[in-house]
């Protein structure tokens, strides 16, 4: 792996980057961070908006002439007039008569309301609902209004790699080939995976700068994804409240979450995992021990205990580097497994700092509590720890 460092030029849409590990040198093109997510093309806006602003005034500048003097413009327009003759042949009202003649009348689609067409479009496939959006302005804020609402494209795991500039999307048949994109504006990546659900989404080399839009362009999608996993971002304090309001809206299908050398470690809390615990099966924090510590203590182990005890099915549960995990919190998630397991568990515990392999033994020996090379078997259940 090598190193990359983008560096910023002050201009108005720029290629933002850090001191990260990557294999290439793409980063997100980020557009107005402080705009809306989804603000459809952007190109020539300034150039046409002179001529959209002229246009306007003439317009209205003919309605008040209109009104004001219409006996002018019925002998202008008169058959009789030779001069209206002359006149329509090079200006004003040549202009006007071709524009009059050339009005449609407006479909029976074009007078329905967002709801109903929201309603329409749930019928389709969602390929024809993002051509659909494409037809016209009416059509595309009834897609944006009923997006929830509307079938979505299932994949299977949806690969964001900031630190390459890519995006990969896997399908969910497996002898196909997963799809890789170049990494385009946030806005265009908002848009385009609005249309998608997936079972896995995987977000890795996030800087600080990018954090905020992008956490907050992914609590406005709809991907329900089962798994989701953070691995080498480094966020931004800001963006804390996105990363919890992301997590929550989809506590009803996330059933396994992993972090994985992230920072700061101050992020990650009890109140952050605490919705999330009843229905996860595997919760992975992660890091080499080298970087910040996470902020969990026995409030996060004693509600994945609770959860063990009401039926969940839990697996894998990795705190390494948590601040405040105490052995006596670690005992008691070890007592509700031996009392009511369901599933086989792996527990590990490295570089936690209040955790030590002699202060947890001792502990569990007191409970009569013994592991068998790091193993505890119970009802044909097996519970590995490793510290």
């Amino acid at each position: 792996m090598i190193s990359v460092t983008v560096a910023a030029q002050g201009k108005s849409k720029r290629l933002v980057g850090g001191h990260l590990k990557a294999y290439g040198s793409g980063r997100l093109s980020i557009l107005d961070l402080n705009g809306p997510t989804y603000t459809g093309k952007h190109k020539n806006r300034e150039v046409n908006i002179w001529a959209r602003a002229f246009s306007k005034f003439f317009d209205v500048l003919y309605s008040v002439l209109l009104s004001c003097f219409p006996f002018v413009f019925n002998f202008l327009n008169s058959p009789a007039s030779a001069e209206a003759d002359q006149e329509e042949s090079y200006g004003l009202l040549k202009k006007r008569n071709k524009r009059s003649t050339s009005l449609v009348k407006y479909s029976a689609m074009q007078k329905l309301d967002d709801a109903s067409l929201g309603l329409i479009f749930s019928y389709l496939h969602p390929q024809e609902i993002a051509r659909c959006e494409s037809v016209c302005r009416k059509w595309r804020r009834a897609v944006d209004t009923s997006i929830e609402d509307l079938p979505k494209i299932q994949k299977d795991q949806i690969r964001l790699l900031f630190d390459e500039g890519e995006v990969v999307i896997y399908p969910v048949d497996e002898k196909r080939c997963p799809t890789r994109y170049p990494m385009p504006s946030l806005q265009v990546l908002a848009r385009k995976l609005r249309h998608l659900s997936c079972l896995s989404l995987f977000v890795r080399g996030l800087i600080p700068v990018e954090s905020t839009p992008v956490l907050k362009a992914l609590c406005e999608l709809s991907l329900s994804p089962q798994q989701i996993y953070f691995i080498w971002c480094k966020l931004s304090p800001d963006s804390a409240t996105h990363l919890a309001d992301f997590l929550h809206r989809n506590v009803v299908s996330l059933t396994d979450l992993g972090v994985e050398e992230c920072t700061p470690g101050c992020i990650f809390t009890d109140a952050l995992l605490q919705p999330l615990l009843p229905s996860l099966v595997s919760l992975r924090l992660w890091n080499d021990g080298k970087g910040a510590l996470f902020a969990i203590s026995d409030t996060t182990v004693l509600g994945l205990a609770d959860a063990i005890r009401e039926g969940a099915s839990l697996e894998t549960v990795d705190l390494a580097c948590s601040s405040s995990v105490t052995p006596s919190g670690v005992v008691a998630l070890i007592e509700a497994w031996i009392l009511a397991a369901s599933s086989d568990l792996s527990l590990s515990l490295s570089h936690c700092p209040l955790v030590t392999p002699d202060s947890l033994l001792t502990l569990l020996a007191t409970k009569s509590i013994f592991f068998k090379n790091g193993k505890l078997l119970r009802r044909g259940r097996s519970l590995s720890l490793f510290l």
